[in-house]
C-alpha cells in the first residue's frame, strides 16, 4: 500500500470540486435557457440583459457605494415558461449568481439578497422576454 502525502497532493481540493459542480450547473442552465429562448434569444443575451439592468439602474449612495436592483423578474411567453416546467425554480438561482458576479466586478452593492424569478405572461411574444427589476431591502426579524 502506497503512502499518501499528508497534504493530499494529487487529490482534488474541495474548492476544485465546487468549481466543477458550478461549471456543470452553469452548463445545464445555459442549455435549458437555450432551449427556451431559441431561436430569437440566446442564454448569453438573457444574462447580458440582467447585467445591463443593473448598469442602467444604479443609484450612487456615496464614494464607493453604488446600489443596484436586487430583485429581478424574467417575464416569459406562457409557452416558454411551460417548457421550463419544474426547472424554472432552479434557473433563478443560477441567473442570480451571474448578477452577483457582475456586481462584484463593478463593486455594486445590494439592499438585500439577489433573486431572479421567472413568470409567464400571455402578452410576451414567443421567443421574447422582458425583465423587471427593483430594489428590495433585506427582511429583518420582528422588532
Amino acid at each position: 500500500m502506497a503512502a499518501r502525502d499528508r497534504h493530499g497532493a494529487g487529490q482534488p481540493s474541495a474548492m476544485g470540486k465546487m468549481g466543477n459542480v458550478e461549471r456543470v450547473m452553469e452548463k445545464w442552465a445555459t442549455d435549458l435557457v437555450d432551449r427556451v429562448f431559441r431561436p430569437k434569444r440566446e442564454s448569453v443575451e438573457v444574462v447580458s440583459t440582467l447585467r445591463r439592468e443593473c448598469d442602467d439602474n444604479i443609484m450612487i449612495l456615496g464614494r464607493g457605494r453604488t446600489l443596484v436592483p436586487n430583485a429581478f423578474t424574467v417575464v416569459l411567453p406562457q409557452v416558454s415558461h411551460r417548457e421550463l416546467g419544474s426547472h424554472a425554480h432552479k434557473l433563478g438561482p443560477v441567473l442570480a449568481a451571474k448578477v452577483r458576479d457582475h456586481a462584484a466586478a463593478h463593486s455594486y452593492v445590494f439592499a438585500g439578497p439577489v433573486t431572479v424569478t421567472l413568470e409567464p405572461d400571455p402578452t410576451v411574444d414567443t421567443g421574447g422576454y422582458r425583465i423587471r427589476s427593483s430594489i428590495v431591502p433585506a427582511q429583518t426579524g420582528p422588532r
